[in-house]
This record gives structure tokens, C-alpha cells and sequence, in this order.
């Protein structure tokens, strides 16, 4: 086996195997077997994750019934060994950005956050002043900027959570606390 090759089991027993040749492959993985044994054959979606991957989030209007003529888009690029995310945020038409973060939660829910995203390595918002449109924060993610309910949790099951759209890009500003855009992180295929 080449060291160059590796799966990342996602989930419960999350393990690290080598497997053959140039890229990574990320399995969502379940324990189907009564001997505890796993492998990428139990991956909890029936199918493995090429990696490097491509993520993305059309930012629009709040699900509240914010009523916005901004968008945006978010994209994530997850490096080949799993271990870290690149990202931009470019947003249209917003005023007065306070903060933008990934929250955990599936399409119309609330979650709590579990990266910032602006500002960058951010705990506290930092106002924007005036009109903005253009690139709103840019830079990447490992398992260091992870907080809250992913503090102290293995990249990988972020990357897991992202191809299971059960997180979302949300867009603050001082008109809109709560977050005037938002949009679900979907993989490649959405």
C-alpha cells in the first residue's frame, strides 16, 4: 500500500487507512458488522468521497422572511488529504456586514456556529462600514478553526457534514443580527 492514497472513515471509530495511489477517498462510514469492523464498503452513503472536493453556497435572503436584494456565494475546497478547506465568500448588494460563519443545521433550521468565516480567526464581529459588494473573506480552515459544537473535532467529520448538506453559510449585518444571507453548503452534485 502507498502512503500517497488514504480513506478517511467519517463517523463513529473515525480511522485513518492507506490505501494505493494519488488521491484521497472520504467514506462516510457506519459499524454494519457485529464484529465492530469497518470499511469504506459501510460507508453510511453507499459511496466514497474523491478528494480534492469542491463545495459551494448560494447565499440569498434569509429564511425568516428577510426581504434582501443581496446574494452571495461561498466555495470550499477540501485539499486531498482531508485535512483543511480554502474558502471565499463574495457577497452582492449588502450594508453594514458585521460577520459571516458556518452554522450547523439542514435547509431552514437554526444551528449554533462552528466556524468563522469573517472575520478571519474571528471570535468577536468587526463592522464593514457602508455599502459592500465583493470578496468578503477568503482564506481556510483545519481542525484548529473549528469552535463550538465542532471544537476539538476531526476535519474530516466537517467534510462529512458538508456532503451531507447539513450545514449552511450564514451573512450578519447590523440591520439583520440574525443574518440577512444564508445558503446550504452543497457538494459537487447540487
Amino acid at each position: 500500500m502507498q502512503a500517497q492514497r488514504r480513506t478517511l472513515l467519517v463517523g463513529i471509530g473515525a480511522t485513518i487507512v492507506g490505501l494505493g495511489t494519488g488521491s484521497t477517498v472520504l467514506a462516510n462510514q457506519h459499524t454494519g458488522s457485529d464484529d465492530g469492523a469497518s470499511s469504506a464498503d459501510d460507508a453510511g452513503s453507499g459511496t466514497d468521497i474523491e478528494l480534492p472536493r469542491e463545495y459551494h453556497a448560494h447565499l440569498e435572503g434569509e429564511p425568516h422572511g428577510i426581504e434582501t436584494d443581496a446574494i452571495g456565494e461561498a466555495r470550499f475546497e477540501v485539499n486531498e488529504d482531508g485535512t483543511e478547506a480554502t474558502y471565499e465568500v463574495t457577497v452582492e448588494g449588502l450594508c453594514n456586514v458585521t460577520q459571516a460563519h458556518i452554522h450547523l443545521g439542514a435547509e431552514g433550521e437554526d444551528g449554533p456556529v462552528v466556524v468563522w468565516l469573517y472575520p478571519e480567526g474571528g471570535t468577536e464581529p468587526k463592522l464593514v462600514d457602508g455599502p459592500f459588494s465583493g470578496t468578503l473573506a477568503e482564506g481556510s480552515i483545519t481542525a484548529e478553526d473549528l469552535v463550538g459544537d465542532w471544537e476539538g473535532a476531526d476535519f474530516a467529520d466537517a467534510v462529512g457534514t458538508f456532503e451531507e448538506e447539513g450545514a449552511y453559510v450564514n451573512v450578519h449585518t447590523e440591520q439583520y443580527p440574525e443574518g440577512e444571507i444564508r445558503g446550504q453548503i452543497l457538494p459537487p452534485h447540487e
